[in-house]
């Protein structure tokens, strides 16, 4: 396993990902908006995508963050079904954690689903990875 920098090559498969993941979820399927132009919607803020790629080069997880008034907002965190609870997650968030430090930036913030039962794996993960609740469904980590 080895987690990258957003490469256009792997574009398509981080599609599929996102709508096998979504309807996994029983979400409906569509790509967002920001995920057509990483550089626009994550680099030119300061931000930056990483992808998680396995030993056949295919695509099992993807995270992005951007900056914004001094804030580090995460999006788009996704691991395929399938492979979820192998640590993948874990493994694909520290990276981006390290480049959020790197950056300067000593708080990041998450907005989760709703309602709280359809991403319930979600508000477990980030808990478990230190992040506190400010309200129903926004949380936060403060970097050391």
């Amino acid at each position: 396993m080895k987690i990258i920098i957003y490469q256009n090559k792997y574009r398509q498969q981080m599609f599929n990902l996102i709508q096998e993941a979504k309807i996994a979820l029983k979400k409906e399927p569509k790509i967002n908006e920001d995920l057509y132009d990483i550089d626009l919607y994550y680099r030119s803020c300061s931000g930056e995508f990483f992808l998680a790629i396995d030993e056949k080069d295919s695509v099992v997880g993807m995270i992005g963050y951007r900056i914004e008034n001094n804030k580090c907002l995460l999006h788009r965190f996704y691991i395929k079904p399938a492979m979820k609870r192998n640590g993948i997650g874990t493994m694909i968030y520290n990276v981006c954690e390290e480049y959020i430090k790197q950056k300067g930036i000593n708080e990041i913030y998450v907005h989760l689903g709703t309602p709280k039962e359809d991403w319930i794996a979600s508000y477990n993960f980030y808990q478990k990875m230190g992040f506190i609740f400010i309200d129903e469904n926004h949380i936060k980590k403060i970097l050391k």
